[in-house]
């Protein structure tokens, strides 16, 4: 038998050699330490696979847990499974223009913006001053395709000259007429107390199309805003949202909204000087159960990524200020509301996605609201959460990377 001194320094020899191994191979974290004593993991810590796509970005997770991206600037469906990939709207997509991204996607459905390949790609300028980009991409040459199914994208509409937000991204579904590109606002009687209200033009989907019109209205700067759900100029439902910190709320507020498919809404107070200064937080929000239509107050709160910003801090995001390159993107599904932050502003050990959980401090003492770091990192752009709520597709500079949280725990 080996001295003691000796087992421990081939003990520790094995285990830099397996580490060194799994790094070469790059089988992931549940791939590296299967037979290792870390199978005991906690629960939520989340199991990686990295899927054999490239120079992709994903955008939406179906029932079958088909995937929806972009590579290569083409458009696909991408079956984990089989690892298979179906061309998505052949006829629609010319071999001379690419995808620039799908605007919205759902179980049926969805919206794609296509422009030419060549405007896309623009030539660098002959001649460029300092500090002026390298090429100039011209977006006004977008084009927007409906596809109404995706199991017959050769059937996709084109509507000339539709503006990206006059889709709602909550079921792909037009918002505004199609003729004045505006929304249809609700017609009321004079004598009604919203009639002198000024609508907010940027909250206008935070439902889906087919329940009807919500219009939200601010009579004065310190009175609650009111939310009118109607249907054929008829009004269907109606929301007081009372906002907890009047002194945060400026012109440019607005209300975004998040739809899981299980009819479950949240819709969230931001505006356009919103960054992770600790002053802004948190943040007033609400749940909305579509069958019920009952809204129910949520107060989403401050994460790691949000701490005083100092002189050099705001200094570094000059010109325009910090909330310009400070961002957050929400999702949800089954529940489970998930913020992906970004942005050149944020430090890299606080970028990438985090989950809202309920937990106690101690036991005995009430619940509350924290973000979990879900995938740490700066993640590229977009991202796709399963139905399940328990995994979610991202890409890292391009590549496809899948993290379950529940890998471990009974489903």
């Amino acid at each position: 038998m080996l001295p003691t001194g000796y087992r421990v320094r081939l003990q520790q020899a094995l285990l830099a050699g397996r580490v060194l191994l799994c790094a070469l191979l790059t089988l992931g974290l549940s791939g590296c330490w299967a037979s290792s004593a870390t199978q005991n993991r906690p629960t939520g810590v989340p199991t990686l696979k990295r899927l054999p796509v490239q120079n992709a970005s994903v955008h939406y997770w179906f029932a079958n847990n088909d995937l929806l991206f972009v590579e290569n600037e083409r458009l696909f469906r991408y079956s984990p499974t089989t690892n298979k990939r179906m061309p998505l709207a052949p006829s629609v997509i010319t071999p001379d223009q690419s995808v620039v991204l799908p605007l919205c996607a759902t179980e049926v459905g969805g919206a794609v913006s296509v422009m030419p390949t060549v405007a896309l790609h623009p030539p660098p300028p002959k001649k460029r001053s300092a500090g002026s980009p390298a090429a100039y991409v011209d977006y006004s040459l977008t084009e927007i395709w409906l596809v109404e199914d995706w199991q017959h994208p050769e059937k996709a509409q084109h509507v000339k000259n539709l503006p990206y937000w006059a889709i709602n991204p909550l079921d792909c579904q037009l918002r505004v007429n199609a003729k004045t590109f505006k929304p249809d606002l609700p017609k009321l009687p004079a004598s009604h107390p919203l009639a002198h209200g000024v609508p907010e033009q940027n909250s206008t989907s935070l439902l889906p199309s087919t329940m009807g019109q919500t219009t939200v209205y601010a009579t004065e700067p310190t009175a609650p805003w009111t939310v009118l759900l109607t249907q054929k100029n008829a009004i269907r439902k109606r929301w007081d949202i009372a906002l907890e910190s009047q002194a945060r709320i400026g012109y440019a507020s607005y209300l975004q909204p998040v739809l899981d498919r299980k009819q479950q809404a949240v819709v969230w107070l931001t505006r356009q000087s919103f960054n992770a200064d600790p002053k802004q937080w948190s943040l007033s929000a609400w749940r909305i159960a579509l069958e019920t239509l009952t809204m129910t107050p949520l107060s989403l709160p401050a994460g790691p990524w949000v701490y005083p910003h100092d002189f050099l801090k705001q200094l570094s995001c000059f010109s325009c200020g910090c909330s310009c390159y400070e961002q957050l993107a929400f999702a949800q599904e089954n529940g489970q509301l998930v913020v992906h932050v970004s942005g050149k502003a944020v430090e890299e050990k606080h970028q990438g996605l985090y989950r809202l959980v309920s937990v106690s401090e101690h036991p005995g003492e009430p619940a509350k609201s924290r973000w979990l770091p879900w995938v740490k990192g700066p993640i590229d752009n977009d991202f796709a959460l399963a139905p399940d709520g328990c995994r979610v597709a991202y890409t890292r500079q391009g590549d496809l990377y899948v993290a379950d949280r529940c890998a471990n725990e009974a489903r």
